[in-house]
C-alpha cells in the first residue's frame, strides 16, 4: 500500500487497511501500550505505562547521584546579637568543656565543644551560649533564629506586663467600723486578683491624730488578712499625717 511506509528497508509493515494494525509484539513492531519499537534491541513493551516510568527513572538514578551531589552550606560566622547583647554561637565558643542543654532546656550533660557541635549538626541546630559565666559554661542546642525569637518575645511580654501594672489605692481611717473594714478588704482582694498593686493608706486628720496606734494596728491586720495573696513591696511607711504600704500580688 503506497500510503504506508515500505518495509523493504526495515520500515513499518504495510497495513491492509487503516484499522488493521500489526498485532502487538508479533513482528517486533509497536507495542499496544507504548510507542517504543522492540526491533534492534529497542525498549521492551510494557503492560502498563507506570512500569515504563519506573524502569526509565530507575535507570537514570545513577545520573541523579552525579548531578545532585550534597553540598555543605557555608556557615554564617557573622556576629550575633539578641536584644543588643552579643551572643556566642558555634565556632565563636572557645570554652573546651561545656554543659549542654537541648532546645527544651533539658540538660544533656557535660562534654567537649566538638561533641556538642556534632550533636547540634545531627539535630540541625546551633550551639548557642546562654551562660558564659557558668562552671562550665552553659550552651543550648537550638537554631539561632528560633533562640533569638524566643528571647525577644519573652522580653517584650515582660515589658508589656510591667507597663500594664496598675496601682490601686484603698483608704482607711482609724475610726473605720468593722463592716467598712470588710468592704475595704474585699476591694483590695479584687484589685490584687486582677494583677494590680494595692496601696493601703491610713489617713489621720484633726482629732484622729490621737488614734495613731489604733490606725497602725488596723493597717497591720489588713496586711495580715491579705498575706495569702499579696506581699509588701517595702516596710510600712509611718508619716505624721498618714501610714502607707504597697502590696503586690503573689505570682
Amino acid at each position: 500500500n503506497r500510503r504506508n511506509n515500505n518495509n523493504n528497508g526495515g520500515g513499518y509493515q504495510p497495513f491492509d487497511n487503516t484499522w488493521n494494525l500489526t498485532p502487538p509484539s508479533q513482528k517486533g513492531g509497536w507495542n499496544r501500550n507504548n510507542g517504543y519499537n522492540n526491533r534492534n534491541g529497542g525498549f521492551v513493551g510494557f503492560d502498563d505505562p507506570d512500569s515504563m516510568l519506573l524502569q526509565t527513572f530507575g535507570d537514570m538514578s545513577g545520573l541523579y547521584d552525579q548531578w545532585f551531589e550534597e553540598v555543605e552550606v557555608e556557615e554564617d560566622n557573622s556576629p550575633k546579637f539578641v536584644n543588643g547583647r552579643r551572643v556566642l554561637v558555634n565556632k565563636e565558643i572557645e570554652a573546651p568543656t561545656l554543659r549542654v542543654q537541648n532546645a527544651q532546656k533539658e540538660e544533656i550533660g557535660v562534654m567537649s565543644f566538638d561533641q556538642a557541635r556534632e550533636l547540634a549538626r545531627e539535630a540541625q541546630a546551633d550551639v548557642v551560649m546562654v551562660n558564659e559565666s557558668g562552671d562550665p559554661p552553659v550552651v543550648r542546642l537550638i537554631e539561632f533564629g528560633k533562640y533569638k525569637f524566643e528571647i525577644e518575645r519573652a522580653t517584650k511580654q515582660k515589658q508589656k506586663s510591667s507597663k500594664g501594672t496598675e496601682t490601686k489605692e484603698v483608704r482607711l481611717r482609724p475610726v473605720t467600723e468593722a463592716h467598712d473594714y470588710e468592704v475595704k478588704v474585699k476591694a483590695a482582694e479584687k484589685f490584687l486578683s486582677k494583677g494590680s498593686k494595692v496601696k493601703l493608706t491610713m489617713q489621720f486628720s484633726g482629732r484622729e491624730m490621737r488614734f495613731k496606734d489604733q490606725g497602725k494596728e488596723m493597717m497591720l491586720k489588713l496586711i495580715e488578712d491579705l498575706s495569702s495573696i499579696a506581699k509588701m513591696d517595702a516596710p510600712l511607711s509611718l508619716k505624721p499625717s498618714n501610714f502607707t504600704v504597697t502590696l503586690s500580688p503573689l505570682k
